[in-house]
């Protein structure tokens, strides 16, 4: 028993002095996660340049969204894609994520993020196709007058 307890003490040790024999955890950048997320599992090939992609859009919505992290963004892209699964809507986070881009102007909004991702599924929920959703919110947009330059 006493040698068992000093095998705990010493591999306790080790760890805290980070001599540890295991190899260090990587972590993962928003972009490398949704690549991950939307592909079910790692994706050795291709993956600097999917996650590139992913990365530019997260890049331009954080600039269009002050406050708001890439990880902030993803987090809430993976919710909006988890409510819309519940309806039987499949959509990936890359869609969602340039559909948005493409819809809000840079400096030119005056509503949430969550706010728009919270429109949009409501339009998918309500039957509408990605496109067809996309395009109502960039006209709802012009209508109600929230895309004007930020104050």
């Amino acid at each position: 028993m006493k040698r068992y307890f000093c095998a705990i003490a010493i591999a306790a040790l080790l760890v805290a002095c980070g001599d540890s024999k295991a190899p260090a955890q990587v972590a993962l950048s928003a972009a490398q996660q949704l690549v991950v997320l939307d592909a079910g599992g790692p994706v050795p090939s291709k993956e600097e340049t999917i996650t590139r992609g992913y990365q530019a859009i997260l890049d331009d919505l954080t600039s269009k969204f002050p406050g708001l992290s890439d990880h902030d963004i993803a987090d809430q892209v993976v919710r909006c894609q988890g409510a819309l699964a519940k309806h039987s809507i499949k959509v990936d986070f890359f869609d969602i994520l340039s559909g948005l881009n493409q819809t809000v102007p840079a400096g030119m909004n005056n509503l949430a993020f969550n706010d728009l991702l919270l429109t949009y599924t409501s339009l998918r929920e309500k039957g509408l196709g990605h496109d067809e959703s996309i395009a109502s919110l960039g006209q709802f947009l012009e209508k109600t007058n929230a895309m004007k330059p930020r104050a």
